[in-house]
C-alpha cells in the first residue's frame, strides 16, 4: 500500500486517520491488513 496513489474517484473503500499525518501509515498499514484501501489524513477541522 505505501507509494500507491489512486484518483479520487476510485472504488476502493476508504481509511480516515484522525489526529496524524501521512507519517503515521507505518503504523497504520498493519491494521488494514492486504486489502487495498484509499488512506487520507483529514486535518482537525475538515469533515469526511
Amino acid at each position: 500500500m505505501t507509494g500507491v496513489h489512486t484518483p479520487a474517484t476510485s472504488i476502493l473503500p476508504r481509511a480516515l486517520v484522525i489526529g496524524a499525518g501521512p507519517e503515521a501509515l507505518i503504523g497504520v498499514e498493519p491494521m488494514l491488513g492486504a486489502n487495498r484501501f484509499r488512506v487520507d489524513f483529514p486535518g482537525k477541522n475538515a469533515t469526511p
